[in-house]
């Protein structure tokens, strides 16, 4: 059941609307089937359900404002009006607070020491677009459910232009930061090298290290990082599914499609047909269905598409009289977009490889409430992974909430192959 709680914020009071919460809360679930059963292994594509506090009080409200909003009470007021772009450590504080007596989540005691965690995001706006707000609620999500004591602030580089990266590390260097994540790609890591004076661990959670040039990689400085999932390593976990069927690769004129079917032609010469879809072509695959099927007969194929593609093509294959023997992709299709475009029957072989791992429960919960979905977002993943592995260079006995390990400047990720069963992904065992 999918459920919201609407609360307007001008001038309520947690005190006076907590019970209102509460019953309808109970109401909802009392609508539920007694007989609740749930595996941990299984990722549903249903969404939690969401809080939304509407702002209705048009003035705006400077820390000093939610401060005296959180004292007097009016937490939905408070958290209305609340800015991830805050760094005052007090609201940060509030927020959390709130967060918690709002939600139920219980706020993550820290066993290691207190000492001050100053988090610099360095992420170039113009080129990242929407990930720079998904990504600065990530960091904020983990810094806050770990319950430390932290600053965190935000440098947009703009571009990844040799000067601007320099510019804007040199600004993080004069905030006093002492961990950075640059969301950064091949070219801003290479432009980034070539800056000698990193003086703080620099995190690069959007690429792995193997998309480097080897020249690159024998020059890294001693302080960069990367947590990027390795494509390569996918597709090698899907080898053994191949067998020694005929292969057929679709991709798409995207950066990512076109580096993957460079990356996937590496490692397999048995690719009968080979087509890139545009989102037209995608969407009327019905068109060339005749003709494509002719390639299908016990043939594997590989899906270097979006999600979105790949859920239009799934649903019109399942037209055909013969259809692919399998469906074979690696993480940019554990999507729950995959699920809701394509009947369970359609996507009744489909395999994905997917690199995320367990996720702490209260942590997932919290990036939930910043709009995050840790469970499908690898990007956000990488990122709270390398939030925690910044936490541990400066408080080596910090509790860990992922099992992943680096090693060689990488993070070190277990791929796992998923199916899917009805409206969830369930692992292959």
């Amino acid at each position: 059941m999918l459920g919201y709680f609407l609360f307007l914020s001008k001038g309520i009071s947690l005190k006076h609307l907590i019970t209102t919460a509460r019953l309808s809360l109970l109401l909802a679930l009392g609508l539920m089937s007694q007989n609740l059963y749930a595996k941990s292994s299984i990722i549903s594509p249903i969404p939690l359900p969401q809080q939304k506090i509407l702002d209705i009080d048009e003035h705006s409200c400077n820390d000093g404002c939610l401060k005296r909003l959180y004292t007097n009470g009016y937490i939905f007021s408070f958290l209305a009006k609340f800015s991830t772009s805050t760094t005052d450590k007090k609201v940060l504080r509030y927020f959390s607070e709130a967060m918690a007596q709002l939600s139920g989540i219980e706020v993550m005691q820290d066993s290691g020491s207190k000492e001050h965690f100053r988090v610099a995001l360095l992420i170039p706006k113009q080129l990242v677009g929407r990930y720079s707000v998904s990504v600065a609620n990530t960091i904020l999500s983990y810094l806050i459910a770990r319950n430390i004591d932290f600053d965190f602030q935000v440098f947009d580089s703009i571009d990844e232009s040799k000067e601007n990266l320099e510019s804007t590390y040199l600004r993080i260097i004069q905030s006093n930061a002492n961990f950075v994540i640059a969301m950064l790609g091949p070219t801003g890591v290479q432009n980034l090298i070539d800056y000698d004076n990193l003086i703080y661990p620099t995190y690069i959670p959007t690429i792995n290290k193997e998309r480097l040039p080897q020249g690159v990689i024998d020059r890294l400085p001693e302080n960069l990082y990367f947590g990027g999932i390795s494509y390569k390593e996918q597709f090698q976990a899907l080898l053994p599914l191949m067998q020694d069927m005929p292969l057929i690769e679709y991709t798409d004129d995207s950066q990512i499609g076109g580096y993957l079917s460079t990356l996937f032609s590496s490692l397999e010469e048995r690719v009968i047909r080979q087509r890139s879809l545009s989102n037209q072509e995608a969407s009327q695959f019905t068109k060339t269905l005749e003709k494509e099927s002719t390639y299908f007969p016990n043939a594997a194929l590989i899906l270097n598409t979006s999600a979105p593609k790949t859920g239009l093509i799934l649903s019109q294959i399942e037209l055909s009289d013969e259809p692919p023997r399998v469906y074979l992709s690696t993480q940019i299709n554990f999507s729950p977009i995959v699920l809701q475009l394509a009947s369970p029957k359609a996507r009744e072989n489909l395999f994905v490889v997917s690199s995320i791992g367990a996720i702490d429960t209260n942590l997932m919960e919290y990036a939930f409430l910043l709009n995050n979905d840790l469970r499908y977002d690898w990007v956000s993943y990488a990122t709270s992974l390398g939030v925690e592995f910044g936490l541990r260079t400066i408080t080596k006995d910090s509790k860990q909430l992922f099992s992943e390990s680096m090693r060689d400047k990488q993070i070190q990720y277990q791929n796992r192959i998923w199916t899917t069963k009805g409206a969830n992904f369930v692992p292959v065992k």
